[in-house]
């Protein structure tokens, strides 16, 4: 059984050169950070809900979700997995980090984000998404 390591995660950025220290492991308040973002722009069906008999999934539509949506769930990736930014840690201040962040040209941004996506499915258990 592959080890799951809870260890940070160092990437240099591609155009700064700058360090980037990001949370090597999702937790569980970044699951329902995440959740959140989705849920809030669903509808449940109650009725669904009542019959007892639902896996959860049939209850929820997300048949209208915004476009904002996207960045919502961009801004909540990098304030729950970037502890620093160039031996910055902004004294744990999210939203100070998550502006930094978008101070960085496009192409570092999009390092960042892309890096914690691959972070997200090696956090997995499930050894077919296990991180390389």
């Amino acid at each position: 059984m592959t080890k799951f390591s809870t260890d940070n995660v160092t990437i240099t950025l591609p155009i700064s050169g700058k360090e980037v220290v990001l949370r090597g492991f999702v937790t569980k308040r970044m699951e329902v950070a995440t959740s959140s973002v989705f849920m809030k722009h669903s509808k449940v069906d109650l009725t669904q809900a009542m019959k007892g008999d639902s896996s959860g999934i049939d209850m929820i539509s997300l048949n209208d979700l915004p476009g904002t949506a996207i960045t919502e769930l961009t801004e909540t990736t990098i304030t729950n997995f970037v502890i620093s930014l160039d031996g910055n840690d902004f004294g744990g201040n999210k939203e100070d980090i998550l502006n930094a962040c978008y101070e960085l040209p496009s192409k570092d941004f999009d390092a960042i984000t892309d890096k914690c996506h691959v972070i997200t499915k090696g956090t997995s258990f499930d050894e077919e998404k296990k991180r390389p």
